[in-house]
């Protein structure tokens, strides 16, 4: 019967009615009637009833529908589930128009699993979200500094923002950078003079001096003749005194 009660309450859409009873009626039918209710479109009646229940999870699905955004988001740091945040944020996306700052709060609790990283990032990228996406990230930044993410960040700057990238790769050097993965991209977007940085960065130094004598267009004397000193490889030098002698002949006797 109190089952039936709260259906009933919530079909004629009472509200305040529904809230005060089930406040007083926690019936063990309370669930399965408020998913009958989110079933049917009755979103309010399940807003009620799963707030009354404490299940914060069908709690943020009932907000989405009802772009609730912001509510949706406080019920989902109480499920505090990846499936919580991720909703939201692609609800927060998918919006007309997207709301992407409520977006961003979801996915800075999205970004520190790399998976969930990965699927973040290619939500974002494949809508053309680009720089938002990489505004979320550098929000993340402040507060983590894993490899996955300071990698992500840097080939996305490689993509679409070259002139972010050293600086970047500068702040965060080897240690929180996977750099065999961002060289691949690199070298997909022909970035050379990023390329010998990367290399220089692993300690290869031999490298870092052959992408330079091999793209002689993006050759700078101080800061190759900085890497030159550092390499071991006598076949190396030999090849940059060749460089030099071929490309750049003023600077060979200095």
């Amino acid at each position: 019967i109190e089952a039936e009660l709260v259906y009933a309450l919530a079909q004629t859409n009472q509200l305040s009615e529904l809230e005060s009873f089930i406040s007083s009626n926690k019936s063990s039918q309370l669930q399965s009637v408020g998913d009958s209710c989110f079933s049917e479109g009755l979103f309010e009646a399940a807003r009620v009833i799963f707030h009354a229940l404490g299940n914060w999870s069908r709690l943020v699905s009932c907000l989405v529908k009802l772009k609730n955004f912001s509510a949706a988001i406080e019920a989902a740091r109480k499920s505090n589930h990846t499936t919580s945040w991720k909703e939201v944020c692609r609800a927060c996306i998918e919006n007309d128009p997207p709301e992407f700052r409520l977006a961003q709060l979801c996915g800075l609790n999205l970004i520190n699993t790399a998976q969930e990283l990965d699927e973040l990032v290619h939500y974002y990228e494949v809508r053309g979200y680009v720089k938002e996406l990489m505004s979320l990230l550098e929000a993340g930044l402040t507060t983590d500094t894993s490899i996955a993410l300071s990698t992500t960040l840097a080939i996305l700057y490689s993509k679409y923002n070259l002139e972010k990238l050293a600086p970047h790769l500068q702040l965060f050097k080897k240690k929180k950078l996977n750099i065999a993965k961002i060289i691949h991209v690199c070298v997909e977007n022909k970035q050379w003079e990023e390329i010998s940085y990367l290399h220089e960065l692993d300690g290869d130094f031999d490298r870092a001096v052959r992408v330079i004598i091999e793209h002689p267009e993006v050759w700078k004397d101080s800061k190759f003749r900085e890497v030159l000193v550092k390499v071991k490889s006598t076949d190396r030098i030999y090849d940059a005194i060749k460089f030099y002698l071929e490309f750049a002949p003023e600077h060979v006797v200095e």
